[in-house]
């Protein structure tokens, strides 16, 4: 990481729920903007390696699929999640295509160099959606920072449900917390905004 600033969101909200066709459209992002939507699962989409999705986050991300936008899962997840998420998404949800390190690896290489934040999942969906992605996260230093490494808009949410990764609860949080003190921005899930918002 260059500098704290490749760890700024361009937009934050409460839950994806919040994130709406047209709240997308106040803040520049409509679908001349913005060709797909990107989401990372645990902690956005669901509580950490939960198997069950709430109905209003399908019911938001069914809204934003109608309203023409491309959805992708991007999610640095391995192994059996894979397949969980394949699961809850592409066959049975809402028809997300779920990207992993797995699919963007060369051959030779291992898939751990290409997790979040390295680029290569947003610029893989990026380019199978012809356009710009707009990345939707819970984590400053994984989802947030992908998106600024690719120049591409992101929204950081508030991390859903109680568990947490332990590497990410006391390495990486930490230093976000510090980050979100920085930048001003929400420390609570209570403080952040019910709609979108730019930053």
């Amino acid at each position: 990481m260059k500098s704290l600033d490749e760890l700024r969101p361009t937009h934050i909200v409460k839950g994806v729920e919040g994130i709406t066709p047209s709240s997308l459209d106040r803040n520049g992002l409509g679908t001349s903007a913005i060709k797909a939507i990107a989401f990372d699962v645990d902690g956005t989409l669901m509580g950490h390696h939960e198997i069950n999705v709430e109905h209003d986050v399908y019911r938001a991300l069914n809204d934003l699929a109608e309203a023409s936008y491309k959805l992708y899962i991007i999610s640095n997840a391995y192994g059996d999640r894979v397949d969980e998420l394949k699961d809850m998404f592409e066959y049975n949800g809402v028809k997300a295509r779920v990207v992993t390190p797995q699919y963007v690896t060369p051959a030779g290489e291992s898939p751990k160099k290409y997790r979040k934040p390295h680029t290569a999942m947003i610029e893989d969906v990026a380019a199978n959606a012809g356009g710009s992605v707009l990345m939707v996260g819970d984590q400053m230093i994984k989802d947030v920072l992908s998106a600024n490494r690719a120049d591409m808009p992101s929204v950081l949410v508030p991390r859903r449900g109680d568990g947490d990764d332990p590497r990410v609860k006391y390495l990486q949080r930490p230093l976000e917390a510090a980050a979100r003190k920085h930048f001003g921005l929400p420390r609570t899930q209570e403080e952040y905004p019910v709609d979108l918002k730019t930053v």
